[in-house]
């Protein structure tokens, strides 16, 4: 049994805030620097994988920046982060947290996350906050002076429209240690024909995802929630890629989501803080760029409600193999037609 069965068996938890919390670590001597450690060791995505999920550092670095914020109205807004090493889970990560600023609307902290029995530099993350994050709040201030705010935002990909209203009857899988869901939309199972590579990345895609945890349990539900979606906001996307190659994720005759990738940086902008990761949400998503063995991709989340609330923008380390690459040069043309038999 491992430490973290209690944590995914009990119902009474809420499970995310329970195991990337922090505590108070050592002093520090230097003014304006804060220690904290992990309360438990980050995981892999799956048992026997290399590393740890990178979710997990983002979520985990972004509760220890948190921890030496003393504003309870302040909340994260926008993150820059770097994987420098893969983590381990054989022990938990030290953080160091730095203050940088602090004001009276905004306050940015810098973090520097060190595996606790190697004392080696694994992840780097600076964190914004900002106070009141939450459009109706300040709509109603806005009402009282006489103003109201502005807003914009893009309209999400078409498979919101077309599954949104499904969701409760569709087929859907868990990963993670049973900690997402995801639905994906079956035109991610057909192959794609006529692939443009120079104008491929203006293709968009998108998928459903949520949390599988009960955040109204949850000790601090507002840190609870964004640092759930700071959790859900690594994940799955990038296996996807072969899908902006033309080729299907899954049914097709090899392996097309397994191939080696790995995360360099992870960009996270939380415009909205009216949310529950809980609950299904929507990833709009295209990869804008693939050159020189790294891919770009940017990131829109959505509410059933059909509100953009987070971006996300990563760069990625991929090679996809001879297989993928010489499968996929074969639907840069147009699609093949089926033999026909005459007829007598």
């Amino acid at each position: 049994m491992s430490q973290f069965d209690a944590i995914y068996d009990n119902p009474n938890i809420c499970k995310l805030e329970e195991k990337l919390d922090v505590i108070p670590g050592e002093p520090s001597d230097k003014p304006g620097f804060h220690n904290y450690v992990g309360k438990y060791p980050l995981q892999p995505p799956l048992d026997g994988a290399r590393g740890v999920y990178g979710g997990e550092f983002v979520a985990q670095g972004t509760y220890a920046a948190w921890a030496s914020v003393p504003d309870p109205e302040m909340s994260p807004h926008s993150l820059h982060s770097y994987f420098v090493k893969a983590g381990s889970s054989e022990s938990p990560i030290r953080w160091e947290v730095q203050e940088i600023s602090n004001t009276r609307n905004y306050a940015n902290r810098l973090c520097h996350g060190y595996q606790s029995h190697t004392g080696k530099l694994c992840f780097t993350l600076q964190v914004s906050f900002v106070r009141n994050n939450n459009a109706t709040r300040r709509n109603e201030l806005g009402h009282r002076d006489g103003v109201q705010p502005l807003q914009i935002q893009r309209k999400p990909q078409a498979f919101f429209n077309k599954y949104k209203d499904r969701l409760e009857s569709e087929p859907y899988f868990e990963h993670t240690h049973g900690l997402m869901q995801n639905y994906i939309p079956r035109e991610f199972l057909q192959t794609d024909y006529n692939i443009d590579l120079k104008t491929r990345g203006n293709v968009e895609f998108g998928f459903f995802t949520k949390v599988n945890d009960n955040l109204d349990v949850a000790h601090n539900p507002v840190k609870a929630k964004i640092t759930s979606m700071l959790f859900l906001s690594d994940s799955f996307w990038l296996a996807t890629l072969a899908k902006a190659l033309g080729l299907p994720i899954a049914g097709h005759h090899f392996d097309t989501v397994n191939y080696f990738r790995v995360s360099l940086d992870h960009q996270v902008y939380i415009h909205d803080t009216e949310f529950d990761p809980s609950q299904w949400m929507f990833i709009d998503y295209n990869f804008s760029t693939m050159r020189n063995d790294r891919v770009l991709c940017h990131c829109q989340y959505y509410t059933l409600e059909g509100k953009m609330v987070a971006s996300v923008v990563q760069e990625a380390l991929v090679y996809l193999g001879e297989k993928i690459i010489r499968s996929a040069q074969t639907h840069f043309g147009p699609e093949p037609t089926k033999p026909t038999t005459a007829k007598l």
